[in-house]
């Protein structure tokens, strides 16, 4: 399981927001300020807890909080057919952003009392957190009194109040969805060590993507699934037999890059929706790369594989060698004299060959950094770059593909199918020569 941080701290904020019920009389007092109630709807939970927890703690237990230009391009993409009072469930709350850009739909009653109690038969959700969970109701009340409800009676309690939303974890065995609701989830983007029942990867994984498939196997068919989930499960080559599961369980009705998480998490994301099904096979698209007029992709003219050596992990033996590492590699550039630095007795790379830098974001201005490598000279290659060997073993194929590699379509298709921070020889492999 990942690192489960303490959030005492955070209840310095469910403080805050009491004092904000407190000031409005749950809505029969009008506030000169209107912007502190938008500010608590929109961006205000995750500021205070980035100022209450230290950033690194957060990262280390993956606790983010959804934006709400995200939430809502979420909501939009399970909003289909949809009655404007159905029912929702967030398996991994948080603070309530995905519940609270779902429930902006719905309609207020004659009072807050009741519209309340119709919002809480219709919204569920689960935190491991009970500061997260007391902070989501508090949120969800003040959305209802920014849309208009004031309450006419007594002020309730709000452990009352909400009572689908609770503290709990989504892997416990005895958990499932409210019934007949839309799944909306954006899970922690830690990795954590595969559990014992997860057949489609070992070791570190992403513990999104074992939630997200724990969550698709407790759904009934036809159920909607909507989750914002981190881009190496949509591209990454050791996730393949992830995607392949979920295509074996889920109709995908929409796919869609949304790019780098925020400022703060060095994390690209995309949406991912669909309908449950069982016991059916059906043929979906993880990757749609734009083309415009291209010949064949690089594996027709090349061979693609990863530099095989591991400079940490390989003893330093035999003759000295011609060694060639991602720093060495100028975009665009052709390297003619690699200097002998390492002894090696592995397997070495005979020029012509264009070497890429496995290291590579959509944020780069070039992407790919590749360079031709030429001489006489066998060259020993690490592990942090990918070669492409011409298979007609000429330096004028390793020209050509240099020059469309240096062209915008190609980093425009890189960044459509693989937005993770290291480039797979799978994605290589299928990019076009322009």
């Amino acid at each position: 399981m990942p690192y489960r941080m303490p959030m005492t701290k955070y209840k310095i904020y469910i403080e805050e927001l009491d004092k904000l019920l407190q000031e409005i009389d749950w809505g029969r007092r009008a506030l000169k300020d209107k912007k502190c109630i938008s500010s608590n709807l929109n961006g205000n939970a995750s500021r205070e807890l980035r100022n209450l927890i230290p950033i690194q703690r957060l990262r280390e237990s993956g606790v983010f909080f959804t934006s709400q230009a995200m939430a809502r391009k979420l909501v939009r993409s399970a909003w289909r057919n949809e009655s404007p009072q159905s029912s929702v469930y967030d398996p991994t709350c948080g603070a309530g952003d995905l519940l609270l850009s779902w429930a902006e739909n719905f309609e207020t009653k004659a009072s807050l009392e009741e519209t309340l109690a119709e919002w809480g038969s219709q919204i569920g959700g689960l935190d491991i957190h009970q500061e997260f969970v007391d902070v989501a109701k508090r949120r969800l009340i003040l959305l209802a009194i920014s849309k208009g409800a004031k309450l006419k009676g007594k002020i309730p309690t709000i452990e009352s109040l909400f009572p689908n939303i609770k503290t709990g974890s989504v892997l416990d065995r005895s958990w499932t969805p409210l019934p007949k609701s839309t799944l909306l989830l954006n899970p922690p983007f830690s990795k954590i060590d595969a559990p014992q029942n997860c057949d489609w990867a070992g070791g570190k994984v992403s513990f999104a993507g074992i939630i997200f498939m724990h969550c698709l196997e407790k759904c009934t068919t036809g159920q909607k699934i909507s989750a914002i989930l981190p881009d190496v499960l949509r591209s990454g080559s050791r996730y393949s037999n992830w995607r392949e599961q979920v295509t074996s369980n889920l109709d995908i009705s929409k796919i869609s890059i949304l790019g780098r998480f925020d400022s703060l998490t060095d994390v690209d994301v995309f949406i991912l929706a669909g309908q449950s099904f069982k016991n059916e096979k059906k043929k979906n698209s993880w990757h749609t790369p734009r083309r415009k007029k291209t010949t064949e992709p690089i594996s027709a003219q090349f061979k693609v594989h990863v530099g095989p050596l591991v400079a940490y992990r390989e003893p330093q033996r035999g003759p000295s060698q011609a060694f060639l590492k991602a720093s060495d590699l100028i975009h665009g550039a052709t390297l003619s004299a690699i200097v002998p630095e390492r002894r090696y007795v592995g397997k070495l790379l005979q020029p012509p060959f264009i070497a890429i830098q496995r290291t590579s974001s959509p944020d780069d201005p070039n992407r790919p950094i590749a360079s031709i490598v030429t001489g006489e000279a066998a060259v020993a290659v690490e592990n942090h770059i990918i070669t492409l060997t011409p298979i007609d073993g000429t330096f004028s194929s390793c020209k050509a593909a240099l020059a469309s590699l240096k062209k915008s379509e190609t980093r425009e298709w890189l960044n459509n199918r693989i937005r993770c921070r290291h480039l797979t020889v799978e994605a290589i492999r299928d990019l076009p020569i322009w």
